[in-house]
């Protein structure tokens, strides 16, 4: 099963509610769960779902960019000096092998053909 968590009370905090209310609404009839509110602990890889700390084996965190206060201080190690997430060739953060960063927030060179 897919389950998407967020630390957010709004799962696209920059969207309007009834945007926001959409886009829930389409995960929804995908069966994603969505977890609001979730904290993550980075040591342990684990997040806060049904009132329990359950492990995570993959993970995706979405973010955008710049990075926010949250990933500055859970993963500061993890950025450059720019606050740019540092990935791998994989889009691994360093020093994790089961989460990864996409897009703008990376600090991966766009490569432009």
């Amino acid at each position: 099963s897919v389950v998407l968590a967020s630390p957010e009370s709004k799962l696209f905090p920059e969207a309007d509610d009834k945007v926001d209310l959409a886009m829930v609404k389409v995960l929804d009839e995908l069966r994603i769960q969505i977890y609001l509110n979730c904290p993550f602990k980075r040591a342990n890889r684990q997040c806060y779902l049904d009132n329990e700390w359950k492990s995570i084996e993959k993970v995706f965190w979405c973010y955008r960019a710049p990075a926010t206060s949250f990933m500055e201080k859970n993963f500061s190690a993890s950025l450059d000096e720019k606050k740019r997430i540092i990935v791998n060739p994989f889009f691994q953060i360093e020093g994790f092998t089961n989460i990864f960063a996409v897009g703008d927030v990376t600090s991966l060179q766009e490569v432009h053909n």
